[in-house]
């Protein structure tokens, strides 16, 4: 699974890395970079305007809403979604055939379990790069009949079982995608599984590097460097 991750790289690196334009932020606010995303916050998100090959940007809430749900608990909002099963699920069946993004980060966390209880732990990549979630994502749609509430495209990460690098760790892990499979996931002239298999694969583990970091990240609450620091390398 994946439960909180980062993303403070500069916006501009960001913009070039994943070619967008960053103005497209203007009317959502500026991007504040974040050392703990929580679920129900707003990420970045990339996706492919339809019949173009332009990337668009825009902050979009980290937890899926599909279009049956009838509430607005953020406890029946939908984080992570199983790459396994996903274009069966009613869940998300149609996103993943129509509604394909990237989730922008720079590393995430996962909770260890050890001798001592859980223990946090830090995940990226070794070159300490920006990287895509795999992701999907639905348009925000109001069922309370209050249609001034502001609506809000939500997404969801897509997760696969743990590679020989995170087993350790977790048994699942979010999909990174390799920057050449990026267009190939948002193109959504592309609807059926088979042609993606390649891609909803765990990233190769020397790519990947982790260290247990402080109880410090355990609160949201708690959004700064010290979150990240290093208490131990592991691999």
């Amino acid at each position: 699974m994946c439960g909180r991750f980062t993303l403070y790289t500069d916006i501009n690196i960001l913009a070039e890395r994943f070619i967008f334009d960053p103005w497209d932020l203007r009317e959502q606010g500026s991007f504040v970079p974040s050392y703990n995303i929580a679920p129900s916050q707003r990420v970045m998100v990339v996706t492919k305007e339809s019949n173009m090959n332009v990337n668009r940007v825009e902050m979009m809430r980290w937890g899926l809403k599909p279009a049956w749900l009838k509430t607005q608990s953020s406890s029946e909002l939908l984080f992570n979604a199983r790459s396994e099963t996903i274009s069966e699920k009613p869940s998300f069946q149609e996103a993943f055939s129509k509604r394909r993004c990237l989730i922008l980060s720079d590393g995430f966390y996962e909770w260890e379990n050890t001798t001592i209880g859980k223990r946090p732990t830090r995940v990226q990549m070794r070159e300490t790069k920006p990287f895509a979630f795999a992701g999907i994502w639905e348009p925000g749609r109001d069922n309370s009949g209050n249609h001034d509430s502001g609506l809000i495209n939500s997404c969801a990460i897509l997760t696969t079982q743990a590679s020989k690098f995170m087993k350790p760790i977790h048994n699942r892990m979010p999909i990174i995608l390799k920057p050449q499979n990026e267009q190939k996931w948002t193109n959504n002239e592309i609807t059926e599984r088979k042609e993606l298999e390649d891609i909803l694969s765990p990233i190769a583990d020397k790519y990947m590097e982790a260290w247990h970091v402080s109880q410090f990240v355990n609160s949201t609450h708690n959004n700064e460097p010290l979150c990240i620091e290093r208490e131990l390398k592991l691999l």
